[in-house]
């Protein structure tokens, strides 16, 4: 019985153009044509095939998403969001408020005119 080997994480490395021919066929469904026209495009500007174009990127975007800092939030704006959302949050209990006072007014008018 075959065991499978643990993935190793190795840092991303670019590579040339003839090693990216050496790999195996990798097919991707739901790219629009959009995107193929445009990486298309971007890659014959760079005169490179398309493959090596679609690789390189990947491996950049990767590497840049990989080792991105996250930052952090600082307090004060933090605050200052809660405030925002706050006074949202008390703008519209006030205008469900008034609509509960009208609908009130127009039940109150519409059981004196039945004589309720």
């Amino acid at each position: 019985m075959k065991t499978k080997k643990k993935a190793e994480h190795k840092p991303l490395k670019k590579q040339t153009s003839d090693e990216y021919s050496l790999s195996n066929p990798w097919t991707i469904r739901g790219i629009t044509m959009e995107a193929r026209n445009a990486a298309q495009m971007a890659a014959k500007k760079n005169n490179e095939f398309v493959g090596s174009w679609i690789s390189r990127i990947i491996l950049e975007a990767a590497q840049n998403q990989l080792t991105a800092k996250q930052e952090v939030a600082r307090p004060e704006d933090v605050q200052d969001m809660l405030s925002t959302i706050k006074l949202e949050f008390l703008e519209e209990i006030k205008n469900i408020n008034t609509r509960i006072s009208a609908i009130s007014q127009r039940r109150s008018l519409l059981s004196s005119l039945l004589g309720r």
